[in-house]
């Protein structure tokens, strides 16, 4: 995919048209979930996108769930193990549960068996209480809980990545190679629709703070998903 869409290295993104697709079908108001049959589909465009785009989505965020080489090892494993079988939803997380350590059912729930969607937002970034350190306040917008990268960008160019796993993931996933270090990590229970962390860095050493931009999850609003430290992206609420 990366040589027929001249991506140029293996970390590009290749998967937009796919999550727009899902995007749009998910803005229509008539998307219906994956488990539907297909013969029983209200509308026959909710069936293709849901079908083939909205799967993608599936398969390229789960990859994000649990990281790349995880995903990795999980499709050599889903292969070795179902071969010239037919595997049904449950079958595949369960292999991916397996190489990753983590629970992911509520995954296949949520993405699969509804229609809710994915938005995070970023509602401030401030000075902490205590000297040297900055709060983030984070808010959940959509009905599906995710896990969070938060990518922390300083004024000198550098970058720190804030990882916040779900508490119904039951763990971690492993740092990604190529991706910012990662400095902090806080699990987020899924009944929680804020959250607000402090890192140990200074407000004014900040240039932004950006959920997700490796763009892997399916967050329908992007647009308040990064803040810019100088009111280019204010607290609306």
């Amino acid at each position: 995919m990366n040589a027929v869409f001249d991506k140029g290295d293996e970390d590009s993104f290749i998967q937009g048209g796919n999550y727009g697709s899902y995007f749009r079908l998910e803005a229509s108001g008539r998307e219906e979930p994956l488990t539907t049959h297909a013969d029983h589909y209200q509308f026959n465009a909710a069936y293709g996108a849901g079908t083939y785009s909205k799967g993608a989505v599936f398969v390229e965020q789960l990859a994000y769930i649990i990281g790349k080489e995880n995903f990795k090892k999980g499709m050599l494993r889903l292969w070795n193990d179902w071969q010239f079988k037919h595997p049904n939803g449950n079958d595949v997380i369960r292999v991916m549960e397996k190489v990753s350590g983590l629970e992911l059912d509520w995954y296949l729930d949520y993405f699969v068996a509804s229609t809710k969607s994915v938005d995070y937002g970023i509602r401030a970034v401030t000075p902490a209480s205590e000297p040297g350190k900055t709060s983030i306040a984070l808010e959940r917008v959509g009905l599906m809980p995710m896990p969070l990268d938060i990518v922390v960008t300083y004024k000198d160019g550098s970058q720190e990545t804030v990882y916040l796993p779900l508490v119904i993931q039951r763990g971690d996933k492993p740092e990604e190679a190529g991706k910012p270090k990662r400095v902090h990590t806080e699990r987020w229970p899924w009944t929680n629709t804020e959250k607000t962390i402090t890192i140990d860095r200074d407000f004014t050493a900040i240039e932004k703070v950006e959920i997700d931009p490796s763009l892997r999850l399916a967050d329908t609003n992007r647009e308040n998903n990064v803040f810019l430290i100088g009111g280019a992206v204010e607290d609306k609420r």
